[in-house]
């Protein structure tokens, strides 16, 4: 046998090595593939994570870090995580509040406020972990940081939305309680000019608490999926003429033009919902006017569709808001914008109640050239009906 050839020492050697360097070969490889899939983890996880070195600079950085920062890896490597996550002209001392030396992180988990790359704020929640060598001298720190810019923003919606109602709320009542006093005290002459004042204007007060109680109804029935009633063929024309009558006799100063076929437009919606769509943007309309403007409806058909616009002559609207005004509870920041109250729900509602019909809402408007809200509808199935009736 080929064992008796075999150099003295060799057999007994060789073998054991060989057994050896398999398993070291083995070693290895299973020690590579768990890096790669540690790495692969970290690159495909949702939340950022980045590794600093003992002195703040970023040695490594994962693709979600670069989706929340706006910031690449060629971008922030070997900078401070200091600096880079803190918020414009700041310096990050909320990074490392409680923090026992200026690169290390507070044990626990913490809230920080950042700004991005493109300029915009986030908020986020970091947690981290000290890598240690042997002698317990820091040696890496892992950071894992989460986006809450959104949970933030929807709790400071929330409360905006409170403060506003309690606002809207008392606003209407302050003037209804002190005109009714009045009325009670008989301060006011029977048939005067000034009594039939006090009625007009506690009519409007009570009118704009009837609209936001219905807004905040409507909002309950949409987010219940109960938002929408039985539809039908309905004559477009009629809801609108009706809402017109109606602020004609509350604004009697003001103009609202109408502009429509002659011929019936049917369209298969709630009449009910309709009204309130019509009410909510020829409201708006006349809130954004000025006094001596006219606010112009036009009814038209084209394509099967029925549309429906209002038009004011009012500051305008910036082209990025455009689709943001239809966000629940948003309000432009902006004062010309927002000459009165409101909650921010009218035209989440319009949109809502319009998709839910089968039609869609939208906007064209530019700052200093008025705004032009339009709905349209598909036009009901004239011979259905036609074959139902008979």
């Amino acid at each position: 046998m080929a064992w008796t050839i075999t150099p003295p020492g060799v057999l007994l050697v060789g073998f054991p090595l060989a057994v050896f360097y398999t398993a070291y070969r083995t070693m290895v490889r299973s020690l590579r593939e768990g890096d790669r899939l540690r790495e692969l983890i970290v690159e495909n996880a949702s939340d950022g994570i980045f590794v600093a070195a003992p002195d703040c600079s970023i040695v490594s950085w994962n693709p979600a870090m670069e989706r929340i920062t706006g910031l690449s890896a060629d971008e922030v490597v070997g900078k401070s995580w200091r600096d880079v996550l803190s918020p414009a002209n700041g310096n990050g001392d909320g990074m490392v509040r409680q923090s026992a030396s200026p690169c290390q992180p507070p044990a626990e988990a913490w809230f920080a406020p950042m700004t991005r790359k493109d300029g915009t704020s986030a908020w986020i929640l970091c947690s981290s972990n000290i890598i240690a060598g042997r002698e317990g001298r820091t040696k890496a720190i892992v950071i894992v940081v989460h986006d809450v810019t959104a949970e933030r923003e929807a709790e400071q919606l929330k409360a905006d939305f409170v403060a506003t109602i309690s606002h809207e709320l008392r606003t209407p009542l302050t003037p209804l309680k002190g005109f009714l006093s009045s009325l009670i005290e008989g301060t006011i002459d029977d048939g005067s000019d000034a009594r039939r004042e006090y009625y007009r204007i506690m009519l409007r007060q009570a009118n704009r608490l009837e609209r936001l109680v219905t807004e905040l109804l409507e909002v309950s029935r949409i987010e219940s999926n109960s938002g929408l009633g039985t539809t039908y063929p309905v004559d477009l024309s009629s809801p609108l003429v009706e809402q017109i009558r109606t602020f004609a006799e509350e604004h009697p100063a003001r103009s609202i033009e109408l502009e429509a076929p002659e011929r019936p437009v049917l369209v298969d919606a709630d009449p009910s919902r309709i009204g309130l769509v019509s009410s909510n943007l020829i409201a708006n309309a006349l809130k954004y006017s000025p006094a001596d403007k006219p606010v112009r409806v036009n009814l038209s058909v084209e394509d099967h569709r029925a549309t429906v616009s209002i038009r004011d002559e009012g500051p305008g609207i910036p082209p990025s808001e455009h689709e943001r005004i239809f966000d629940r509870f948003y309000q432009i920041e902006n004062h010309l914008t927002r000459p009165s109250g409101g909650v921010g729900l009218g035209l989440y509602i319009c949109r809502r109640l319009v998709e839910g019909m089968g039609g869609r809402l939208w906007v064209d408007s530019k700052p200093g050239q008025g705004s032009t809200f339009s709905f349209s509808l598909p036009l009901a199935d004239v011979n259905a009906l036609t074959n139902i009736l008979g």
